[in-house]
């Protein structure tokens, strides 16, 4: 596709360092946009610093900076659900003043701070801080050991006096309250929920009729449980309202014959935060799927060695390309040779085109072709991966892991007698202890691992780049920590444990080869007593 690699990477450094060097500046014309917004609400600043936030949105990912990309895109999103000339929220105020604050403290590191694309994120731990105000009943303290479980970090205050106290000189992640509001002095309150603007709070009382839960929303309160609160339905809320979900890239792969045309529709996608690859050549259109995985194929409908109609045919020819869509770009106006080949497709674009046009097609396709794959490839009860989808994942790892020189682990995991769980208890416990493990898993493994379901109570991890000493370490402590968890029945409490085995891409490259050995390591670790790790060798092989 390009004729000097290294002339390029050239340009696109100096590019790169350009752009580092313009975004403090950027940054703080967009600071003071928005602080002249606070102080007099105009829909003139408001769609200026709109304007501003979408530029910088659409060009960072491009140069690296995918966090400023997100953080602007999630500004832009906040100040277009103003309305002109009203106050603005305090909520929405709390909002945009988190992203701002992020923006300039990238701006400041962006010499350093460009993303590389297949880099691991960052462990969140250190940013997910809670505050609990203990009524001095202990339930706080219980609770504390639960929620720590699934990663946070506790702070515990026993007095409303030394939280405020504690909130002037660090502003958690969230609070959460155990104390009764009907006992709170309503002026109370309302300077504690001045000090905790920036935080989201939690509830957790004994009342639970709507005067109370009217005064917990009057009072910036953003979730209501009841005692004992589900530590589930706790977690979920928290990660919700704490932790936004990382914006991953669309994947588009264009197929045009014309090079310029190719870079004009690439350039347009990438300013937009998408991935884009695109080839000239149709002949390539096999190999290009399957080293790149797009997740739509935009292409021109008159190529000279193929056209897009036959491609779009060949394309479909292999089951796992079905779903993808394939929208046609061409400047052709006639409507019955536009219906005739959209047949083979699932859109018709046609030129010219504006960029805006072209993207918001391009988005709003791949936006719903996400939602179905998720509906496909995903478990109903948990949201994880299910059978077919996770060992898919695994063969492609272990395909890049050969590639790379990498190491993936695969690890089996069992509830221990889940069984009778079901049986004394019911299957609406046990498809809690499911949800909770999951949870668990989703909380502690990296964002690069793949978690699935393979039915029942067994699940398999994915663990690219990671050796099985490695992945033992981490399963280990999760099963420890899930042992500690407790499982909330109408009958009181109970405790749950599984057992897992490991094994890694060093004993083998083939995917179900790996996938018996782990299960065989699994029985093993059953054998033993449960409530155990086994790191399989040759002999599960």
């Amino acid at each position: 596709m390009n004729s000097n690699v290294s002339d390029i990477q050239a340009r696109l450094e100096r590019l790169h360092q350009d752009y580092a060097r313009q975004l403090p500046d950027k940054v703080g014309v967009i600071d003071r946009l928005w602080q002249q917004l606070l102080a007099a609400p105009d829909a003139t600043t408001c769609q200026e610093l709109i304007r501003l936030c979408h530029t910088l949105a659409g060009s960072g990912a491009s140069y690296g900076f995918v966090q400023v990309t997100e953080h602007c895109r999630q500004i832009e999103q906040a100040l277009q659900s103003l309305d002109d000339h009203a106050d603005i929220p305090d909520a929405l105020s709390q909002q945009i003043n988190r992203h701002l604050n992020q923006l300039r403290e990238l701006s400041r590191q962006a010499p350093d701070n460009r993303m590389d694309p297949d880099a691991k994120t960052a462990d969140p731990s250190a940013d997910r801080l809670i505050y609990i105000l203990d009524e001095a009943d202990h339930y706080a303290h219980e609770l504390a050991g639960e929620i720590r479980n699934y990663g946070y970090t506790i702070e515990l205050f026993d007095e409303p006096r030394l939280l405020q106290q504690q909130l002037q000189q660090q502003l958690p992640a969230a609070i959460v309250l155990t104390c009764s509001l009907a006992e709170a002095d309503p002026a109370e309150l309302s300077r504690f929920a001045s000090l905790a603007q920036q935080a989201s709070t939690l509830l957790i009382t004994d009342n639970g009729d709507t005067a109370h839960r009217l005064q917990a929303v009057r009072n910036g309160i953003q979730a209501y449980f009841l005692k004992p609160a589900n530590i589930i339905d706790l977690i979920d809320t928290l990660d919700h309202l704490t932790h936004e979900e990382p914006h991953t890239p669309c994947r588009i792969l264009i197929v045009e014959d014309s090079q310029p045309a190719a870079e004009f529709y690439a350039a347009h996608l990438q300013q937009a935060g998408m991935e884009v690859q695109y080839i000239t050549d149709p002949m390539q259109i096999m190999e290009a799927i399957s080293g790149f995985s797009p997740e739509l194929i935009l292409m021109d409908l008159y190529m000279p060695k193929c056209s897009g109609k036959e491609l779009s045919e060949l394309i479909r020819q292999k089951e796992s390309n079905l779903a993808t869509p394939i929208v046609f770009l061409s400047a052709e106006s006639d409507l019955e040779k536009q219906l005739d080949v959209i047949q083979h497709g699932d859109d018709f674009l046609t030129k010219p085109i504006s960029a805006g046009h072209l993207v918001a097609a391009v988005r709003s396709r791949t936006r719903r072709f996400r939602e179905l794959r998720a509906l496909m490839l995903r478990d109903s009860l948990t949201g994880l991966y299910n059978h077919t989808a996770l060992f898919d994942l695994f063969h492609r790892e272990l395909q890049r892991a050969s590639r790379h020189s990498d190491i993936v682990s695969y690890v089996m995991l069992d509830l221990d007698r889940f069984k009778q769980v079901n049986d004394n208890y019911g299957h609406g416990i046990g498809d809690q202890v499911i949800q909770s493990l999951s949870r668990l898993l989703r909380q502690r493994l990296r964002g690069s691992d793949y978690i699935g379901r393979y039915g029942g109570e067994e699940f398999a991890i994915v663990m690219p780049n990671t050796p099985a000493d490695a992945a033992c370490e981490v399963i280990d402590s999760i099963r420890v920590d899930f042992a500690r968890l407790r499982q909330h029945t109408h009958d009181g409490e109970i405790y749950c444990t599984f057992s897992a085995g490991v094994i890694d891409s060093t004993l083998s490259d083939d995917a179900g080869n790996l996938a018996r050995a782990a299960d065989a390591a699994l029985y093993r670790a059953k054998q033993a007593g449960r409530n155990r790790l086994m790191q399989a060798d040759k002999a599960d092989l």
